[in-house]
C-alpha cells in the first residue's frame, strides 16, 4: 500500500528549514531578552554565543530545533552584529561537529523557555491528541501545521 502523500517534496524541504524572517522578524526573534541573556552569561566561546542565539531565534519561531548547515546567511551576520562577534563561517562548520554540545545547548534552551524534551511521555501524548484530531476528521495537511 502506497504512503499517503500529505506535503509535497517543496513543503517538505521547506518544512525542515528553519523560517525565513523580515529585519522586522529578525528584531523580534533574535532579541535578547533575560533569560537568553542569562544562558549566554554562562558561555566562554563566542561560537556557543553565536549559535545558541540563533538557535534560541528559530525555536522561539517554530518550535522546532533546525541543522546548522539550514541557518541562514543573513541571520547568522545580524546575530553577529548584535553580539558584536566578528562574522566568520568557521564558527557555524565547527559547532556542527559537536554533537554533544549542541543537544546540552538545546537542552538549556528548552529549560530556559519552560519547555520538556521530547521523550516517552511527551510521545504519549502527542499520539493520544493526533488520535483525537483524526478521529474529528481534520485534514492530515492541517494536523502538521
Amino acid at each position: 500500500m502506497p504512503r499517503l502523500a500529505i506535503l509535497t517534496t517543496d513543503e517538505i524541504k521547506a518544512f525542515d528549514k528553519p523560517p525565513k524572517f523580515t529585519k522586522v522578524q529578525r528584531e523580534k526573534y533574535f532579541h535578547i531578552n533575560e533569560k537568553l541573556s542569562a544562558l549566554l552569561k554562562t558561555l566562554r566561546d563566542s561560537t556557543y554565543t553565536l549559535c545558541i542565539t540563533l538557535q534560541w531565534g528559530y525555536f522561539r519561531a517554530s518550535g522546532r530545533f533546525f541543522l546548522i548547515k539550514d541557518f541562514h546567511l543573513g541571520d547568522v551576520k545580524y546575530v553577529c552584529d548584535k553580539l558584536n562577534i566578528p562574522y566568520n563561517f568557521t564558527y557555524l562548520t565547527a559547532y556542527q561537529n559537536k554533537r554533544k554540545t549542541i543537544h546540552r545547548h538545546q537542552r538549556a534552551i528548552l529549560k530556559a523557555m519552560n519547555f520538556r524534551p521530547f521523550d516517552e511521555t511527551t510521545k504519549a501524548w502527542l499520539e493520544n491528541q493526533l488520535a483525537s484530531l483524526v478521529a474529528k476528521q481534520m485534514q492530515p495537511r492541517e494536523i502538521i501545521y
